[in-house]
């Protein structure tokens, strides 16, 4: 059985659009400031995505969105996995970056 190649997606670009969804600036989900819902959420999707979609390890996913340490990166990866919404938020997000212009070619 073929398999499709794996394609790496911008790390940035990622958070970005994470961030998006909920109507709020990268910065803000990229160090711990506050824990509001939509933050929360936020930087859940945005965890689940570098986890998915680069070969970043949880150290350097933790380092990225300012968690404390890796097992918190962790945790937000599997509480995004769990959530429908996160997931096919992710998948939406990788649809989006990988294919900017929409085409379906």
């Amino acid at each position: 059985m073929p398999t499709t190649p794996l394609q790496l997606l911008p790390r940035d670009a990622l958070i970005a659009q994470a961030a998006a969804v909920f109507s709020l600036p990268a910065a803000q989900i990229q160090r711990p400031c506050g824990r509001s819902r939509s933050q929360v959420k936020a930087r859940e999707l945005a965890a689940l995505c570098l986890r998915r979609f680069t070969l970043m390890s949880f150290p350097e996913i933790a380092q990225a969105l300012g968690y404390g340490g890796h097992p918190a990166a962790m945790h937000a990866v599997r509480q995004a996995a769990r959530d429908r919404d996160l997931s096919a938020a992710a998948a939406v997000i990788a649809g989006r970056i990988g294919n900017p212009t929409g085409s379906l070619a």
